[in-house]
């Protein structure tokens, strides 16, 4: 995985008693792809952030958590937009490849250390 990579809050990603789960775009990669893998079966949980039972509140509290968080990583709001951009030139959607996900959720946990 190359290139920049921001932490993104999909529409339609809000689970009842979670919140909404957060994906990863990628600098220059179609779509996002959802972090974690467990409810794939895997053994890396996603990261959920939001309200857990306000689906509304929950989505604009998980963008304000993501926009701090790249921002924190050093992505200005300019810089969100034209990785948004560069990953819809390339396709849309989201990643279904187990090992996609693994690596972007990989990737997003090191940078929770950083």
């Amino acid at each position: 995985m190359k290139g920049r990579f921001i932490a993104y809050i999909p529409a339609g990603a809000f689970e009842k008693g979670k919140g909404h789960r957060v994906s990863l775009v990628i600098e220059n990669e179609p779509g996002h792809a959802p972090t974690g893998d467990t409810p794939e079966g895997g053994k890396v949980n996603p990261w959920y952030w939001g309200l857990a039972n306000d689906e509304g509140v929950s989505f604009k509290e998980a963008e304000k958590t993501a926009r701090l968080y790249n921002e924190r990583h050093g992505i200005t709001e300019k810089a969100e937009i034209e990785i948004l951009i560069s990953s819809m030139r390339k396709g849309h959607g989201h990643s279904n490849n187990r090992s996609e996900t693994s690596t972007a959720s990989n990737r997003l946990e090191g940078a929770r250390n950083v």
